[in-house]
C-alpha cells in the first residue's frame, strides 16, 4: 500500500489532497503536517469523511508532528509565506528559503527514502535549496510549476485559439517572468497561435487570479495530483514538465528550472533534452539567469544572517 504526506494544510494542500484522493489508486494513508495543528487536524477530519464517502479505506491524519510522515512515498511541499496581492514571487525568496530549509530536514529526517515535490514559491530556487540542504540526488526534490503554467497555457490554447490538440504544448522556464511557451516543441494540431500573446496571458493569469480571489488553489490541486500519479508508477510513463535540478542539460548545470521530464517510482528519473529553436534557448538561458541570481541572492542573505552577533 501507498502513503502520501503533504506539508502545507493552506488551500492548495488541501485540495491537493482532495484532487489525490479522486485519482491516485491504493493509498493506505495520508498524512498533513501543518505547524497550525488544528487546521491540519481539522482538514484531516474533513478529508477523512470524503475518503469514506468515496468508498476509500485510505486514512487521512493530521498534525503538527513531521513524524506522521514516516514511510511516506512522496511528500508535497506547499507550506509558506502566501503570495499576496501586488507581490511577485521573488518578494518571497528570503522567507520561504529558510521555511523550506527547515522543512527538508524534518521531512528526510522522517521520511528518509520518500520523493520531496516542492509547490512552495518561488519554487524554482527553493527546488535548488531544497536539493542543496538534503544532500539527496536529485531524483528526490524536485518541484511544481511549469506544469501548472502549462495547464493555462492549454486553457488558453482551448479556448482562445480553439486548438484541437492542447496537451502537447508546454510552457518551460522558470515560474515567473521568465517562463515561456516552449513553440519549438508544440503540437496544436494546427492551430495558429500568436506565442507572445499566448505567453503574456499565461503570465497575467495567476495575479489576475490572486486579485479576484485571492489564490488558485484548484488548477495547483490537480497538477499536483497528476504528478503525484506520476511519481508512484501509476498509468503510462509521460513526459511533463517538472521543476528539475539541472546537470549539463539544456547546457545548464546548478539550477533548478522547468524542463521535460519524466517521473516515476525512483523520483526524477530523467530530464528529457529536446531540440529547441534558438528563441526557445535563448528564453531557456534567461530562466536559468534569473534563477541563478535568486540563489545567489539566497546565499548572500544567508551569509548576511550568519555574521550578525548573537543575541
Amino acid at each position: 500500500m501507498t502513503k502520501i504526506g503533504f506539508v502545507g494544510a493552506g488551500k492548495i494542500g488541501a485540495n491537493a489532497v482532495y484532487s489525490t484522493l479522486h485519482r491516485v489508486k491504493g493509498v493506505s494513508e495520508v498524512a498533513i503536517v501543518d505547524i497550525v495543528e488544528n487546521l491540519a487536524v481539522g482538514e484531516a477530519m474533513d478529508l477523512n469523511t470524503a475518503a469514506a464517502g468515496l468508498g476509500l479505506s485510505t486514512k487521512v491524519v493530521g498534525g503538527s508532528d513531521y513524524g506522521l510522515l514516516k514511510g511516506a512515498d512522496v511528500v508535497v511541499v506547499s507550506a509558506g509565506l502566501a503570495r499576496k496581492p501586488g507581490m511577485t514571487r521573488e518578494d518571497l525568496l528570503s522567507k520561504n528559503a529558510g521555511i523550506i530549509s527547515d522543512i527538508t530536514r524534518k521531512v528526510f529526517a522522517a521520511a528518509p527514502d520518500t520523493q520531496m515535490q516542492i509547490v512552495s514559491n518561488p519554487v524554482d530556487p527553493l527546488v535548488y535549496k531544497a536539493w542543496k540542504v538534503s544532500g539527496k540526488d536529485r531524483s528526490k526534490v524536485y518541484g511544481m510549476g511549469a506544469l501548472h503554467d502549462s495547464m493555462r497555457l492549454w486553457d488558453v490554447l482551448r479556448d482562445t485559439y480553439h486548438a484541437p490538440v492542447w496537451h502537447d504544448s508546454w510552457i518551460l522556464g522558470n515560474h515567473g517572468e521568465q517562463m515561456f511557451p516552449a513553440s519549438s516543441l508544440a503540437n496544436t494540431g494546427g492551430a495558429h497561435v500568436d506565442w507572445n500573446a499566448a505567453k503574456e496571458a499565461v503570465r497575467g493569469r495567476a495575479a489576475t487570479i490572486i486579485e479576484k480571489k485571492g489564490a488558485t488553489y484548484y488548477a495547483p490541486g490537480i497538477a499536483i495530483s497528476q504528478m503525484v500519479l506520476a511519481a508512484l508508477g501509476q498509468g503510462p510513463k509521460q513526459c511533463i514538465p517538472v521543476v528539475s535540478v539541472l546537470q549539463g542539460e539544456y547546457g545548464l548545470k546548478d539550477v533548478a528550472l522547468g524542463v521535460p521530464a519524466i517521473l516515476g517510482q525512483r523520483g526524477l528519473e530523467k530530464v528529457v533534452e529536446m531540440k529547441l529553436s534558438g528563441p526557445d534557448q535563448d528564453w531557456m538561458n534567461s530562466a536559468a539567469k534569473a534563477i541563478q541570481d535568486q540563489i545567489a541572492m539566497i546565499e548572500q542573505m544567508e551569509k548576511a544572517a550568519a555574521s550578525q552577533p548573537k543575541a
